[in-house]
């Protein structure tokens, strides 16, 4: 798999994966060392990088719509705290819910 398709890949996984509060809970339960809350935040951070050429693999559709999901995480964002809660207590959270909903939005555009 190129390189490009990796990252569409990883975009739409991290998309279904912040749109899914069992998906969550199930990957804290699988990995226990991992910090659940903090990667959903790291891993989008990670494949949506600036300098990336977007145009190169994705469509103007998907790029619009990632560009959203990325505002409203970096929003979000910048109201959390630095060290987040647990994913079962994240999932409670006000700005996991904006989160969430955006994800459940997003995919459902994705996929139309």
């Amino acid at each position: 798999m190129n390189e490009y398709l990796t990252y569409k890949k990883n975009l739409y996984e991290i998309i279904e994966l912040w749109s899914s509060a069992e998906k969550q809970l199930e990957f804290q339960k699988e990995v226990p060392i991992a910090q659940v809350s903090h990667e959903l935040f790291n891993d989008w951070d990670a494949y949506y990088a600036n300098g990336i050429d977007f145009e190169k693999f994705l469509t103007e559709k998907e790029i619009k719509l990632f560009k959203d999901f990325n505002n409203t995480i970096n929003k979000v964002c910048d109201s959390t705290p630095q060290i987040l809660p647990e994913i079962s207590e994240f999932i409670n959270t006000a700005e996991w819910k904006i989160v969430n909903e955006k994800a459940k939005k997003i995919l459902g555009n994705l996929k139309s």
